[in-house]
């Protein structure tokens, strides 16, 4: 979790504001916390004093982008995945985040491609949202490995064990 810069994110956060919304991030992070959205809300209401919108509004967007980041480092790290499509939580999603579902649809990409053009959308290329309360995220698209041989079958005909995935 890098030091995010809130003040410039969310107008009227004071500086010591955004190192408590920072600490109280860090915290649900590290304690497993941030999987109950409605818990980190009340968190930052109590600690920081704000009120529910900004609260639900900062929880969702900066979850959102961790997460995401998480997501693109282990596919990264830990896979051979090349190829990504951007998919929308529901219905409901922005024209923004449903133009970039469709480009991805009509053709597989790149981290890099996805990241330049949520940069032309004016989104967060680093933290791979949209916008803020951004509910949408990457997702690896079948059959885009750079090498496929962790899935053949070695020579005894059995299929390798997964290793660190």
């Amino acid at each position: 979790l890098e030091e995010l810069d809130f003040v410039e994110k969310y107008s009227g956060l004071s500086k010591k504001k955004s190192k408590k919304v920072h600490e109280v991030l860090r915290k649900v992070i590290i304690s497993g916390e941030w999987r109950d959205i409605y818990k980190v809300i009340r968190k930052l209401q109590y600690r920081i004093g704000m009120p529910y919108e900004k609260a639900e509004l900062i929880a969702r967007t900066e979850l959102a982008r961790i997460i995401n980041k998480a997501k693109e480092l282990g596919y990264k790290n830990k896979t051979r995945v090349e190829k990504f499509r951007w998919v929308t939580r529901d219905r409901n999603a922005c024209d923004k985040c449903k133009s970039l579902a469709k480009w991805t649809r009509e053709e597989s990409r790149t981290l890099e491609e996805i990241k330049e053009k949520l940069k032309e959308l004016g989104g967060d290329p680093e933290g791979l949202i949209v916008h803020p309360n951004c509910r949408c995220t990457i997702t690896r698209a079948s059959g885009y490995l750079k090498h496929d041989f962790e899935y053949e079958k070695n020579p005894s005909g059995q299929i390798p064990p997964r290793t660190n995935i």
